[in-house]
């Protein structure tokens, strides 16, 4: 049997899951009973939690879903250089890149808004967002502990802004310092602040101090929830995972049979883990027979209704024990994603934090650890500036055996606090087979999505970006050759739909080997191909003149960049 890839995300919801609709009840049939009891279950929960969870104004909700959609474009393109296991913070990574923004101008801020899918947006409801859920998310669930922590460390000879510091201080809460860089250990400083703030999760950000830094941005986020529903220890026993490249490892597999929100489709099947009274959970993600962690994350970064699909089942749930770390370096996904001129000393533009300043390195360091009680994770989030990184009914067969995709998340904002990808499980190496077991859980629950008719919705078609870096060759034939050769040589066979973000144009004139013109630079936002080749064509045009009675050499070469 072909490996399947599963995964798992952790989520922290605070709505509560929508029941299924009840038919007319004349006779009480078994699905009146199993609805009636799922109805019973999910009152009950709701009158123990006592509270919604996080309340957004309708403004605060868009930047929560602005959070949402960021969280699986940076997941995408993290994947995109790391196959296997996968954990981030996408929260931690977004209050980064926050501070950052409050610091920047120009292009540079443009581009970290877009980055974040807050185009367009005001410093100060973005901010007011970010302090909501600073100061609103610990008291979402008084079981569940929840710490968002940021810092700005700065050398004396580079001063921040005061607008820039005020806001940092009052609307980030941040620990803002100055230090003396050449005579103080920050590396020390530096590492046991995220210590401190992940409870000793991670206590090594950095190894050593980089000579050129003369800012540190730190985010950090710590969370520790205790399931709303404990694994009974007696229960754990070992049992096959499938790692994503076909090997078979023996792990401690937790088991639990119980009442919990599932669903399930064509594309895959998930469960939903409470903590505590029920507003922060673990959503997990286990692809159907023939799909893949990527046809997952692909159908779940176009839902936006995840809250609305699950219904309460008895479930016989299996779920590895395990823990995982993962560090990330974000420049190359960053620069990926849209933010290009923060990390080029000479275009970088932070004249709100300090203008001698460029955005060096952004790095994550990220770590979960799941077992029979619950779940504890942490993320730490940095940025150096240089001077210019869930019986008697059906029961679903939920075996989580093979890589999965997890997110801990809030029910009523959807904000994604941590997602990653499991692939792979330590543990002692097997050749034994469990196919057949597979194959009986993909029957049992496919039989049950025939009975119930569901039909999922799973979003719209891809949007997608053009993505191009081409340096032209030189057209001694001038512009027509030019011409030619941009429309036999565009790599999307309909340029007129795709959209193209930036085009830098630039076109040099060489004269007998050297340039005699200056640059010539068309720098144009959001064109079209069509449109691109047109300014190209109206590009100025110089004649040969003659050199000693003999025509001079004349090569006209043209450098075309779409990002």
């Amino acid at each position: 049997m072909k490996s399947v890839i599963f995964i798992m995300m952790l989520m922290a919801s605070l709505t509560c899951c929508e029941t299924r609709a009840k038919g007319d009840m004349a006779l009480p049939s078994k699905q009146n009973i199993i609805e009636s009891s799922n109805e019973k279950e999910i009152n009950n929960r709701e009158k123990e939690k006592g509270q919604k969870g996080l309340i957004l104004t309708e403004k605060q909700k868009g930047y929560a879903q602005a959070t949402r959609t960021f969280a699986f474009q940076l997941l995408k393109e993290v994947r995109k250089d790391k196959k296997e296991d996968v954990l981030i913070s996408p929260l931690s990574a977004a209050y980064l890149l926050g501070m950052l923004e409050n610091g920047a101008s120009g292009t540079t801020r443009k581009q970290i808004l877009s980055t974040m899918q807050m185009d367009g947006c005001k410093d100060p409801e973005m901010n007011n967002f970010f302090h909501h859920i600073l100061v609103s998310s610990s008291e979402v669930d008084k079981n569940v502990k929840l710490s968002i922590a940021n810092a700005i460390m700065a050398d004396t000879q580079y001063p921040l802004g005061s607008k820039f510091k005020e806001v940092m201080s009052e609307q980030y809460q941040a620990y803002i310092k100055n230090f003396d860089f050449n005579k103080t250990n920050m590396v020390s400083i530096i590492n046991d602040w995220a210590s401190k703030h992940t409870n000793g999760k991670i206590n090594q950000m950095i190894d050593d101090m980089n000579r050129d830094a003369v800012l540190y941005a730190m985010n950090a986020l710590y969370f520790k929830g205790s399931w709303a529903n404990k694994f009974e220890k007696s229960e754990t026993k070992l049992g096959i995972f499938k790692a994503q490249n076909g090997s078979k490892t023996k792990v401690p597999m937790m088991h639990r049979h119980h009442s919990y929100p599932y669903y399930s489709n064509e594309n895959y099947s998930a469960v939903r883990l409470e903590y505590g009274n029920g507003n922060y959970n673990m959503d997990i993600f286990l692809p159907a027979k023939g799909k893949t962690i990527t046809d997952v994350i692909s159908l779940l970064s176009k839902d936006n209704k995840r809250n609305n699909i699950f219904t309460y089942e008895q479930v016989d749930l299996k779920l590895p024990r395990f823990s995982s770390e993962f560090s990330l370096e974000m420049n190359k996904t960053l620069q990926r994603m849209g933010i290009v001129n923060a990390f080029k000393p000479k275009l970088a533009n932070f004249s709100r934090m300090n203008k001698e300043v460029y955005l060096s390195k952004a790095i994550q360091k990220s770590r979960i650890d799941v077992n029979e009680d619950g779940s504890e994770a942490a993320a730490v989030s940095l940025a150096y500036m240089s001077a210019r990184g869930y019986g008697p009914f059906d029961t679903y067969l939920f075996h989580v055996n093979r890589p999965f995709v997890y997110v801990i998340s809030e029910k009523n904002s959807g904000m994604i606090y941590f997602i990653g990808v499991k692939t792979k499980m330590p543990g002692q190496k097997t050749t034994e087979n469990d196919d057949a077991e597979d194959d009986d859980v993909q029957k049992n629950n496919q039989s049950k999505i025939n009975e119930k008719k569901e039909k999922p919705s799973l979003g719209s078609n891809d949007n997608y970006v053009l993505n191009i870096a081409e340096q032209m060759p030189s057209f001694p034939g001038g512009m027509k050759a030019l011409s030619a050769y941009l429309k036999s040589n565009t790599r999307d066979p309909n340029p007129n739909d795709c959209m193209i973000g930036r085009v830098i144009l630039a076109f040099v004139v060489e004269k007998n080997g050297r340039i005699t013109q200056p640059l010539v630079v068309h720098s144009l936002d959001k064109v079209y191909d069509d449109e691109a080749l047109r300014v190209v064509k109206n590009m100025p045009r110089w004649n040969p003149g003659k050199q000693n009675g003999k025509p001079e050499r004349v090569r006209y070469t043209i450098a075309v960049t779409f990002f």
